[in-house]
């Protein structure tokens, strides 16, 4: 009976027919994503042995995080299925143009830049749009957390999956025959996706400036601690532990441990499958209590994982070490947006997570950062650097009193 009631809790969300689609077109483009990254990371690097312009490639991924304010405004004050339906179809039209210049043999390092600083913006666009919309597809608004570990236990199965499919592929097929693999999975995940009918959500005054309602959010932040050090937090883990798994670890895969695309394809599903670990853990737990200690713990384990990950020489050792990882990691961001979409007031979700979502633009910064530091030294030393340095901040945070407000939250 405890099992049938476990496995009831965990599929609790998914009694609602929108939450259904959601998850499963929220499947099929994640593995696509994750696919696209492995190809392209491992085309720029091959093409230029260069760990720094692999971080190039990587930060621009998350570039379009500059605008995620602009975003959230737009995602309280229109239909957010359309929007969204806009967002992914632009996903279909850029990975069909990256075909087109594989198959023509005209696929160089500034195009594929180019390419994706616009996907950048366009994915910084879902990435808001997807946890605004979120709330609107519940039958039930207790199942909030339930629904937030759930959606993440599916995004974190495609970073497992996508990048074997595409390691395998690379090795077997090539760039174009993955990129057909690619462009499919992309156009099916639209296709659900048209199947939503969420509530209909309110919206703000839109003879409001765009300044105005960016102003009026950093208020409302600024008087909620908790959202601050929530903020905080997440800036920190950007810049310091994302890192590892969306810049430094194809560098580390190839002149550390020795292997190919395929062992690269191993380790990152490794990381994802740690990652599906801790979002089935916080799915489980439907009535969470004193979320803030769970966040700062999975904040701390994660980047110990890192420095432990910085000393090891060997593939075996290194597979743990990232599934440890991936399941701090999980803790980390699951229990953040279930903090946020519980304590945000429901007029400024968009705007508040559009904020959330700028805090991702530290990740462009710490992937520069990191593989300049690879370039100079080597991917050992930037991952011990950015581990330290998060473990230190994190700690600083707490003897300052900032994470105090998290500690009270329930």
């Amino acid at each position: 009976m405890k099992g049938f009631a476990a496995t009831q809790g965990i599929i609790s969300s998914l009694k609602g027919r929108n939450f259904r689609y959601l998850m499963f077109a929220d499947i099929l483009d994640g593995v696509a994503e994750q696919m696209e990254f492995v190809v392209l990371a491992w085309f720029v690097l091959t093409q230029t042995d260069s760990p720094f312009l692999v971080g190039v490639y990587g930060a621009l991924r998350y570039g379009g995080t500059l605008f995620s304010p602009f975003y959230g405004i737009i995602a309280d004050r229109y239909n957010r299925k359309k929007i969204l339906l806009l967002v992914r179809s632009g996903f279909v039209f850029l990975a069909i143009y990256l075909l087109f210049l594989s198959l023509s043999d005209r696929l160089v390092i500034w195009q594929v830049f180019v390419i994706t600083g616009i996907f950048g913006c366009v994915r910084g666009f879902d990435g808001v749009m997807r946890d605004t919309i979120l709330p609107d597809l519940l039958v039930n608004s207790a199942t909030l957390s339930n629904a937030v570990g759930l959606n993440r236990m599916a995004r974190d199965a495609t970073q497992m999956i996508g990048p074997i499919v595409a390691g395998l592929m690379l090795s077997k097929v090539g760039t174009s025959e993955t990129y057909v693999v690619i462009i499919v999975i992309y156009i099916s995940a639209v296709l659900i996706l048209n199947l939503l009918n969420p509530k209909l959500q309110g919206t703000i005054d839109s003879t409001k400036s765009v300044l105005g309602d960016i102003s009026l959010t950093i208020k409302y932040i600024n008087r909620q601690k908790a959202v601050l050090s929530i903020l905080l937090i997440c800036i920190l883990v950007n810049v310091t532990a994302f890192p590892t798994n969306q810049g430094l670890l194809p560098v580390f895969a190839r002149d550390v441990l020795g292997t190919g695309s395929a062992g690269l394809g191993i380790l990152l599903a490794m990381f994802s499958t740690g990652a599906l670990l801790g979002s089935i853990v916080v799915a489980l737990s439907s009535k969470l209590k004193n979320p803030g200690k769970y966040f700062i713990f999975g904040t701390l384990a994660w980047h110990f994982a890192i420095f432990l990950l910085s000393q090891s020489k060997s593939f075996g050792l290194s597979i743990p070490l990232l599934l440890a990882a991936g399941v701090a990691q999980s803790l980390t961001m699951v229990i953040l947006t279930i903090m946020l979409l519980r304590v945000v007031v429901p007029e400024l979700r968009g705007r508040v997570l559009g904020i959330r979502h700028l805090a991702v633009y530290g990740l462009l910064i710490g992937i520069l950062i990191s593989g300049a530091m690879a370039d100079t030294w080597d991917a050992p030393v930037a991952l011990l650097v950015n581990s330290l340095t998060g473990i230190v901040v994190v700690v600083l945070m707490q003897v300052s009193g900032l994470l105090r407000q998290l500690f009270a939250l329930r």
